[in-house]
């Protein structure tokens, strides 16, 4: 990995850290401020919220100032937002804070694969695209571990006091390891926003449904494995970790695959089809004895998430190769309709499909057949991109 791409990557893994950092939080927050259990929930809410708006709007600002100059204005926006969350007397005052955290964070999920669309060949891009992934992967999973121990260092304020620190160091590495920010003129070539859509839509949708695998996970998995599969919570925290190292691998395998001269578009077939059948097994689990039931039921998880991990980062390479001429809008757009997609399907899947004891094999069948689908109609001009 050159420093560059080491830049990128630390650029992207902090914003992630701080998605889920603040989770072991929530006891102090409402003693702190006298608040409900819910009220410190809505903490992570708002910084979701800000997230998703960063993501709609950094790709045009990008455009117009550099990647490079708009990726160090948004880390040190963040370095700023969680400063002024230290002072925060107020739970409103940590909500805006928390907001203009994820507004800023946000940035993360489109400038670093604007700045690679215009600076990285596509064998160069692909790789470091995978290796981002893998900082996407293990940035949620270490968030909870590193706020326990912050919190028990002092109080939640160190939280914030780590995140704002990494920040400014970071806004550092970049201005000093990227290369100078780019011109303006790329920006002088119109595409529309129709093209745009047309081409990535279809990536989106491997994208944002592979990414609902994962979120609806961490939303529905903990009620799966204490109250059917009777396993305590320690257990439940354990598999939660290796559902973030399956990530990881998946995004690890997908690089060694693109050095071994294997195509994007090939990737992610593969990555389909090993998530399809895990999620075909998983629906057989009830001929299975009760004892093995939740080890038998974890494996096929775990694999199921390496499947997706070799879908993400491919489809991000895929979908933003043809916009060079306006990487930031592009990248805006993907990033945009891939956050929708995952938030619908892990929003709405409980309350169609339910909360039973086979509810997360039947959700995972559907988004995987899903899946399969698209990864096997991908237009044939992805499969003639060379590596």
């Amino acid at each position: 990995m050159n420093k560059v791409v080491l830049a990128l990557v630390l650029s992207v893994a902090l914003p992630h850290i701080a998605e889920t950092i603040t989770a072991p939080s929530y006891f102090e927050l409402t003693e702190y401020f006298g608040i409900f259990a819910y009220q410190a929930h809505w903490t992570m809410s708002a910084y979701l919220l800000g997230y998703t708006f960063g993501t709609a709007i950094w790709g045009s600002i990008s455009d117009h100032l550099g990647t490079k100059r708009t990726l160090i204005l948004a880390m040190i926006g963040f370095a700023v937002s969680c400063f002024l969350s230290i002072f925060a007397t107020e739970i409103n005052h940590l909500y805006l804070t928390r907001l203009m955290q994820g507004l800023f964070g946000g940035s993360v999920s489109v400038v670093p694969q604007a700045y690679m669309l215009r600076y990285l060949s596509f064998k160069d891009r692909a790789i470091a695209t995978s290796q981002i992934g893998q900082a996407v992967a293990v940035g949620p999973a270490i968030g909870p571990t590193l706020g326990v121990w912050l919190i028990s260092i002092n109080s939640w304020h160190n939280i914030f006091i780590f995140l704002s620190v990494s920040a400014a160091v970071i806004s550092s590495v970049l201005a000093f390891q990227l290369p100078q920010s780019d011109t303006h003129e790329h920006t002088k070539e119109h595409i529309s926003l129709q093209s745009i859509i047309q081409h990535t839509l279809h990536y989106s949708i491997i994208m944002g449904l592979s990414i609902s695998i994962g979120f609806y996970f961490f939303n529905q998995s903990r009620f799966y494995y204490l109250d059917h599969l009777n396993l305590t919570d320690s257990v439940y925290q354990i598999v939660c970790v290796l559902v973030a190292v399956s990530w990881y691998v998946g995004a690890l395998s997908s690089e060694w695959l693109l050095k071994a001269k294997v195509k994007p578009a090939v990737i992610i077939c593969y990555g389909a089809i090993l998530s399809f059948s895990c999620s075909l097994l998983m629906l057989s689990t009830p001929v299975i004895p009760p004892l093995y039931t939740p080890y038998v039921t974890t494996m096929l998880i775990l694999v199921l998430m390496v499947g997706t991990g070799l879908q993400i980062s491919n489809s991000i390479t895929l979908a933003l190769t043809p916009f060079d001429k306006r990487p930031g809008v592009a990248s805006s757009v993907f990033a945009v309709f891939n956050y929708l997609i995952a938030a619908i399907v892990t929003i709405l899947a409980p309350y169609v499909i339910g909360n039973h004891l086979y509810s997360i094999p039947e959700t995972y069948s559907i988004i995987c057949t899903i899946l399969i689908i698209f990864a096997f109609t991908q237009k044939k001009k992805s499969f003639s991109l060379t590596v």
